[in-house]
């Protein structure tokens, strides 16, 4: 399973409002190329984000080397009607949520587990869509032998 998958499978077994509601980087583009909003009042998106390799270590027959792989968490509140300070609390009280859930777990087969790496809100949309990116890292270590 990749480790996208493993994410969107962790939030929305530890975050229930976005159960059911956890989309991939397919979904989003897809959605986008539509000229389309998420339909639901809160959403996520999971997405690869790149990788970030470490020093290499090479020895007779093996590579390796740590690699960080950095994955988007892209949350979407429809906040058209809720006046300004409740759409708000309720995006702080979501990105802590998310965070809860996710950050210090780790898939069982990594090196590493979840951390923060950023967070900021994203440009506000069309529609009264309030979109915070979350981006995470979980390290695994990468073995080539040679």
């Amino acid at each position: 399973m990749s480790l996208t998958s493993l994410v969107k499978a962790r939030l929305e077994a530890m975050v229930p409002e976005l159960k059911g509601r956890v989309q991939g980087a397919a979904d989003m583009a897809r959605m986008l190329a539509d000229g389309a909003t998420p339909t639901a009042p809160i959403s996520a998106f999971v997405v690869p984000m790149g990788l970030l390799p470490e020093q290499a270590d090479s020895m007779t027959g093996v590579y390796t080397q740590m690699v960080g792989e950095n994955i988007g968490i892209l949350l979407v509140l429809r906040s058209f009607g809720q006046p300004s300070d409740r759409a708000e609390v309720a995006i702080e009280d979501l990105i802590e949520r998310v965070c809860n859930g996710v950050l210090g777990w780790g898939p069982d087969d990594a090196a590493g587990v979840a951390t923060l790496v950023s967070g900021e809100m994203q440009p506000v949309q069309p529609g009264g869509l309030i979109s915070y990116l979350l981006t995470i890292q979980i390290k695994d270590q990468l073995r080539i032998f040679t």
